[in-house]
């Protein structure tokens, strides 16, 4: 049964007026199929539908938190109309875009993407299939033991894997141009290697 429709919390009413259940059944009900008709929305009303729906997930109990996922994602058309009345929390609203932002810079991600990481790795959804993905798996689970059994506990490797270890194009860990750098074997400049072949190829023979 519905606890929640269009503000009404049918569940309470019904146990705080049981003489009026069967009123308030048909009153549930008719809401229930008025809210199915697909009003349009206004262009303004949409603009924080996606943090309304993520504001009413959250603010539900954890074990209901993914069916309630589930009935948005399956019957947005028909939910978008009610969830334009949920006030969105300044804080959750931050803490998205905070992370939208932050998925841009690292992984190009925009929002409303669907990506796939295990482990930190990004999966590639066109280039995997269930079969893939759990070999993949089982290679990072034997990969979880091998840290393990080097004495590397779970907290580590959580903090392991929450390193940024993206690295921009432009950046550099040394710049080895700076006069700051001292080459202890300098095979371009000291007279010790002045008779070596200057290429590669020739001292890799």
């Amino acid at each position: 049964e519905t606890n929640e429709v269009q503000g009404f919390l049918f569940r309470k009413l019904k146990e705080r007026y049981s003489d009026l259940r069967d009123n308030l059944t048909t009153f549930q009900k008719y809401l229930i199929e008025s809210s199915k008709e697909m009003t349009p929305l206004k262009v303004w009303e949409l603009q924080d539908l996606s943090f309304q729906a993520a504001s009413q997930i959250m603010s539900t109990p954890v074990y209901d938190a993914i069916k309630l996922m589930k009935d948005i994602s399956q019957n947005f058309p028909i939910k978008a109309r009610s969830l334009t009345r949920i006030a969105v929390n300044q804080l959750m609203r931050d803490e998205i875009q905070e992370n939208q932002k932050g998925l841009h810079e690292r992984f190009e991600i925009q929002p409303g993407d669907a990506c796939l990481f295990i482990n930190g790795l990004r999966v590639d959804l066109n280039a995997y299939d269930p079969f893939s993905l759990l070999d993949m798996l089982k290679l990072e689970g034997k990969m979880m033991n091998g840290l393990r059994n080097l004495g590397i506990i779970k907290e580590d490797v959580s903090n392991f894997l929450k390193l940024n270890s993206h690295v921009l194009d432009h950046t550099y860990a040394l710049d080895i141009r700076h006069s700051s750098i001292v080459w202890i074997n300098d095979l371009e400049n000291d007279d010790l290697y002045v008779t070596w072949p200057a290429s590669c190829q020739e001292l890799l023979k």
